[in-house]
Order: structure tokens, then C-alpha cells, then sequence
């Protein structure tokens, strides 16, 4: 296996254990400001191993939603998987908006990221974690 398909892999499986700890956060009420913060990262990291595998690289900031839809065209990637492309962009862009509040609040008003977020938020997170997730394991695995 060449070293960008292995180290795709390895982004793609840290992808899924931040997924796991979004779940797991999610289940405690007093969380989900964590669990959010899981989410965007399992969706930055899932996003990084499809660019790192197709690419060989990736850029070194959270949202690379962008990057991945300049990819769209590449013969790499079938019919279904990019007509997800947009959708996943968005995600990523979404989660993007949300990282920083999910990590640390409001701090110059003094509002914790518990005051922010709520339980729905949490498993709203997911459901778009799991969509980008699930969507490019063809691409990590195929």
C-alpha cells in the first residue's frame, strides 16, 4: 500500500473515532457542545483522507470543504459519490461555522459553549457526520 493510501486510512479511522466520541458525548446532556466539536472533526478528518488519498495532500485548516469540491471532475471519483460532493461542502462549511463556539464559547461575552449548544444540536451534528462518513468510504477503501 503507498504511503498516502496508508496515511488516508489512518485519517479515515481517526475520522471514525471522533464519530464514536460525537456519539458517546451526545448521550450526556451536559455535552453536546463536545459532541459537536467531534463531529466537525470526524467530518474535517473524513474530508482530509478523501484529499490525501486523491491528492496526496491536504491544506492545514478545518474547512476543506472547497478543496474537495475541486476535485469533482477527477475520473477517480464515480457518478454517485460526486453529486455528494456539494452536499458534503456545505457539511463541512456548517460544522466549520460551529467549531470554534463548540470549543470555546462566547469568551469575550463570558458564555460557555454548555450555554450555546443543546442536546438537538449535538445529534444534528452527527446525522451530518455520518452522511460525509459513510459517503466517501468507496473512495478511502475502494
Amino acid at each position: 500500500m503507498q504511503d498516502n493510501e496508508k496515511y488516508a486510512r489512518e485519517l479515515y479511522e481517526q475520522a471514525k473515532n471522533y464519530l464514536d466520541t460525537a456519539k458517546e458525548k451526545a448521550r450526556s446532556p451536559f455535552k453536546a457542545a463536545e459532541a459537536m466539536y467531534a463531529a466537525q472533526t470526524c467530518v474535517e478528518l473524513t474530508l482530509k483522507a478523501v484529499l490525501m488519498k486523491l491528492r496526496g495532500e491536504y491544506p492545514r485548516e478545518h474547512d476543506v470543504g472547497g478543496e474537495l469540491f475541486k476535485l469533482r471532475d477527477d475520473p477517480r471519483i464515480s457518478d454517485h459519490i460526486r453529486g455528494k460532493i456539494p452536499r458534503a461542502r456545505f457539511i463541512s462549511r456548517q460544522l466549520h461555522m460551529w467549531r470554534e463556539p463548540s470549543l470555546y464559547g462566547y469568551d469575550e461575552e463570558k458564555v460557555s459553549p454548555k450555554e450555546i449548544f443543546n442536546e438537538k444540536d449535538a445529534e444534528f451534528a452527527i446525522r451530518y457526520a455520518d452522511e460525509v462518513y459513510f459517503t466517501f468510504s468507496s473512495i478511502i477503501y475502494g
